[in-house]
């Protein structure tokens, strides 16, 4: 006899058939038939999906593509950033050199141009 007195699934010749097996616990636990033959398939199914062969490791994590989205948009403020700093870092080393030449009056060298400042 298997557990759960379950001998037709077993391929024991059962008098009275595999229905009054069900009957007995669908009475003993007060529910349907359907709820009972609904648990027994979910049942069985998981039982061959921890059997049968998988791939190897852990299953791979699903993507979240709203962080995917904010992470991209964190990286492209963060590059817009730096290139703000170094135009600020440009600009006022020009602004300097300016000063300086005009208090100088000294000529300056800018993309093979002279500018002469007076």
């Amino acid at each position: 006899m298997l557990p759960g007195g379950n001998q037709a699934q077993g391929g024991e010749a059962v008098s009275g058939g595999g229905a009054s097996c069900v009957f007995l616990i669908v009475v003993d636990h007060g529910i349907s038939r359907k709820s009972y033959y609904k648990g027994e398939k979910w049942g069985l199914e998981a039982l061959l999906g921890a059997v049968s062969d998988r791939s190897p490791g852990r299953s791979a994590v699903p993507v979240d593509s709203e962080k995917e989205a904010i992470a991209q948009s964190l990286v492209e403020a963060e590059r817009q950033l730096l290139l703000a700093e170094q135009h600020a870092e440009i600009r006022d080393n020009v602004k300097l050199a300016l000063h300086r030449c005009r208090v100088a009056r000294e000529t300056i060298y800018c993309m093979n141009r002279v500018v002469i400042i007076r």
